[in-house]
């Protein structure tokens, strides 16, 4: 078995962490970071190849630095995911939320290391800190709801006081209608109050002041006085509202005041306020907008139920109401009904208004529009899982079906990738939320001219399109196009470019909604996130192309590497198969040789490069010539080895590789091999038992002076033996399946004695599995043998 470091062959083919717009590492076992991509410098503006660990100190937040750290050990300790959030300084030398996550690497349980990703989350962090924020407000706003309200008629004349009046002047609340209230008013501030209160309504301006009033008990305390017009569509003023806070306790003053003009009017939410029995009392200017109710909605008496969307409207009398009667509150997602009875997702806040002695005068409730943080949180997890899916594999084409999936999972009906090559050829990838209608995507005919795609595909313009039967006529293009469009209830799309990190421009993608969907339209600020999944992709591809060039090199040069022939000889057969791996990133590091020396003895070597790619298939014909050469000169399986080892530390400090050298003497019947850390051969004897005949020592590159001695085995007439590298055991991704498969190749008569035995071997051992690594077999077989 071959030494293998996942770390090291990730790090090979770093470029493709390079190329993404991400933040990648690598860390051994014990948790040192030994590769982290040039995202990286991007986003601290450090040096992605210094000392990783003290440059991570000096940019986390100090305060976070020791929890952060702790977590990081936690993980190593107890072998678990690690996961993290917390600020990071930038390039910009500010301070912005990471998140970062880190997954062991095991090979047969054992952690031979860790992937580790950092994410920029500073928005989403900053969201959640506004929702929180927000969440402040509303319940501030619910503890200033019991100062005393009032309201006025349009000329000043007030109708209507709060109960809490009676309570702290001690008198009726009708001794304050109209303007007997001046009657509480200090005498001395009586006038200059009085008259700035005509002013308001005369001007029809916003009346604000600080007076003091007389208490029940006799005592004059400030009171914050504070009072809004209502108007009509017109503009026309048709009320006052107002509400008296005593600010004598300065804190809960500020918040009430605060609260009343920030969750009122100048809210965002839309915030209503109904009596015990649903009759709706006001609703803020936002909630008349996102409701489409016009400056003024009293025009008529409306209720509750009202506001809700048809499929929710039940859920008020039995969820919401009862929840709020018999807890005080009710939280949670309902739609309410939009202008033109459009359903709008909102988070709804609901809870109950006590007067002053704790009685319940009606609902409150706060709604704030989904729609939006909906929008962005799919654009968001888009992104998020198309990083994943362009992570997932080097095949391009498996990474596009991929991420169309993602797509129509987390922000589309339906997803269109379109990439076109050099000589015009066209190849689609697609994906529906229903398989029949993907069909429908994939058998559509090229688009026309002034088709949004191929504005992408010739401009690289972006674009953002609401379909209707005009564009269907005007833009659809051919005849099973318009009629595509109209099966797929396509509302609207978006069409963007996608561009290799070089800039060219080699596809198109299109993600777009159908009738099905929560939400019919996009906005201009999904463009965004589409044209960022557009460069990914181009990544993708460019990668993919990049590897696929570098597969298709280094599989020609190791095919050049090889011999052309074997020896053979009336008492040996030699027979060999190499078969490079299915993966873009395992090629070019195994062999097999045979050669004659001087004496007429036979020597044989099998080895293995730990890498890929064409550096590593380089590396294995320098290590093959240098043990040929060692041969001649001194023909001893440790010389051979020892001779490769100082070659591979001379052309390769940081290399590492497994090989078996054997000498085969046809005059005493033995054989002689030793191995550095790779399998030794397979021997079947003449009457037809397998066994394996290893001693392995350690692997080029680490060799020492304390060399084991050679082993020698017989090797009588009839005998058959195996030289492999382990991608062929490790084929069936179970080593010990591989181990017998072998030995049960070995075992059959037919397999071993076919003219290519080491084809029939490769193949047989192969039913059992899948070689997406290198593999090289040579096969020697002890005469008597017949012709081939």
């Amino acid at each position: 078995m071959r030494a293998h470091d996942p770390i090291e062959s990730v790090i090979t083919s770093a470029q493709v962490l390079d190329a993404l717009p991400i933040v990648a590492f690598m860390a051994r076992p014990d948790g040192r970071v030994a590769y982290v991509s040039h995202g990286w410098s991007d986003l601290t503006g450090l040096n992605a190849r210094g000392s990783f660990a003290r440059a991570y100190r000096e940019v986390v937040e100090p305060t976070h630095l020791e929890s952060v750290v702790r977590a990081w050990r936690d993980a190593l300790r107890t072998e678990s995911s690690y996961r993290m959030e917390f600020p990071l300084r930038h390039a910009d030398g500010s301070y912005r939320y990471v998140l970062a996550q880190a997954t062991p690497m095991r090979d047969g349980g054992a952690i031979v290391g860790w992937f580790g990703t950092l994410t920029d989350i500073d928005a989403l962090k900053r969201g959640e800190v506004a929702l929180r924020e927000s969440d402040r407000r509303q319940r501030a706003f619910a503890d200033a709801l019991p100062g005393i309200t009032w309201s006025a008629t349009p000329d000043g004349k007030l109708d209507f006081v709060g109960e809490r009046w009676s309570v702290s002047r001690g008198r009726e609340r009708s001794s304050a209608l109209g303007d007997a209230w001046l009657e509480s008013v200090h005498p001395d501030e009586r006038e200059a109050v009085f008259a700035m209160w005509r002013l308001a309504v005369a001007t029809g301006t916003p009346y604000d002041a600080e007076f003091r009033t007389r208490m029940v008990d006799g005592a004059y305390r400030w009171q914050l006085v504070r009072a809004l017009p209502v108007r009509d569509e017109s503009g026309t003023i048709v009320r006052w509202v107002g509400v008296n806070i005593d600010v004598d306790d300065r804190r809960r003053a500020e918040s009430a005041r605060e609260m009343f003009v920030a969750l009122a009017e100048n809210s965002d939410d839309c915030i209503t306020i109904g009596d015990r029995s649903g009759k709706i009392e006001y609703v803020n200017a936002a909630g008349r907008r996102l409701l489409g109710l016009g400056p003024s909605p009293f025009s008529r008496e409306m209720r509750f139920g009202e506001l809700f969307a048809s499929g929710d409207r039940a859920r008020l009398d039995a969820e919401i109401l009862p929840a709020v009667a018999r807890s005080g509150r009710w939280r949670g997602e309902v739609s309410l009904r939009g202008e033109g009875d459009v359903p709008i997702p909102v988070e709804f806040d609901a809870f109950e208004i006590f007067d002053a002695r704790g009685g319940p005068l009606g609902i409150a409730a706060v709604s704030r529009d989904r729609r939006e943080r909906a929008r962005v949180e799919s654009g968001l997890r888009l992104l998020s899982r198309t990083g994943a899916a362009v992570l997932d594999m080097l095949d391009y084409s498996a990474t596009l079906s991929n991420i169309a999936r993602v797509c129509v999972e987390n922000f589309a009906s339906y997803c269109i990738i379109d990439v076109r090559d050099a000589a015009g050829t066209w190849e689609r990838t697609a994906a529906h939320h229903s398989q029949e209608l993907q069909s429908v995507i994939e058998e559509l005919s090229p688009p026309s001219a002034q088709h949004p795609i191929m504005r992408a595909l010739e401009a690289g313009e972006s674009s953002l399109n609401s379909v209707d039967e005009t564009w269907v006529r005007s833009v659809g293009g051919s005849g099973d196009r318009e009629r595509a469009v109209r099966a797929l209830d396509v509302r609207s799309f978006v069409t963007v470019a996608v561009r290799t990190p070089a800039g060219e421009i080699i596809g198109a993608l299109t993600c777009g909604l159908d009738g099905t969907a929560s939400r019919n339209h996009y906005r201009f600020e999904d463009l965004g996130f589409v044209e960022e999944v557009g460069r990914r992709i181009g990544a993708a591809i460019a990668n993919a192309r990049i590897f696929a060039r570098e597969r298709r090199i280094a599989v020609e040069f190791q095919a050049a590497s090889l011999p052309a022939t074997l020896p053979q000889a009336d008492d040996l057969r030699l027979v060999a198969d190499y078969r490079p791996g299915s993966d873009e990133a395992t090629i070019g590091g195994d062999w097999y040789d045979a050669f004659v020396l001087d004496d007429g003895r036979i020597a044989i070597t099998v080895g293995d490069v730990l890498g890929h790619g064409l550096h590593a298939a380089v590396t294995m014909t320098k290590l093959r010539q240098a043990m040929q050469s060692a041969a001649m000169m001194h023909p001893d399986p440790n010389a051979m080895l020892r001779v490769a080892d100082k070659t591979l530390r001379l052309i390769d400090p940081d290399g590492y590789a497994t090989a078996i050298a054997a000498i085969y003497d046809r005059t005493t019947q033995t054989l002689t091999y030793a191995s550095a850390g790779h399998p030794g051969p397979a021997k079947r004897d003449p009457i037809g038992n397998v066994t394996d005949c290893t001693r392995s020592g350690p692997m080029l590159g680490l060799r020492g002076d304390d060399e084991r001695a050679p082993i020698v085995i017989g090797a009588p007439a009839g005998s058959t033996f195996v030289f492999y590298t382990d991608g062929l055991i490790e084929a069936t991704r179970d080593v010990e399946a591989g181990s017998l498969r072998l030995h049960e190749a070995l075992a059959r008569d037919d397999v071993p004695n076919e003219p290519d035995a080491a084809r029939a071997i490769v193949d047989f051992v192969l039913a059992g599995g899948d070689a997406s690594d290198d593999i090289a077999v040579l096969v020697a077989r002890i005469g008597p043998v017949a012709a081939a």
